[in-house]
């Protein structure tokens, strides 16, 4: 879903780039979409799993058998840095080579399709 989006990313940036933003800030909002995509995954991710483990723990529980909860921070935080690095690779690599086009002629383009 985020490979596709960068054809639309593609005009966007090209607009961008015609009201006076710099490469850099382009890359960077590409870069920063990203990181929305990733936060908000990461959010409904906890929602959902604190969700199911806590029914999981409350029917265990119901057993009368123990059931600490651990939760494995390091591995976590390995997993989060990995997932962001995809996902912002995912949103800012397929913009780059349409930086290197003038922005007036993406924008041409979109007006033609």
């Amino acid at each position: 879903m985020v490979l596709m989006m960068s054809r639309q990313r593609e005009s966007e940036l090209a607009l961008v780039g015609v009201i006076g933003a710099t490469t850099r800030q382009q890359v960077l909002v590409s870069a920063l979409e990203g990181v929305i995509l990733t936060v908000t995954a990461v959010i409904l991710a906890a929602v959902m799993t604190a969700v199911g483990m806590a029914v999981f723990v409350s029917g265990v529980t119901a057993m009368d058998l123990p059931m600490p909860v651990v939760v494995p921070w390091s591995e976590l935080a390995v997993v989060l840095a990995i997932c962001a690095a995809i996902v912002i690779a995912a949103t800012t690599l397929p913009v780059l080579p349409s930086l290197r086009k003038p922005a007036r002629q993406v924008v041409a383009q979109l007006a033609a399709e």
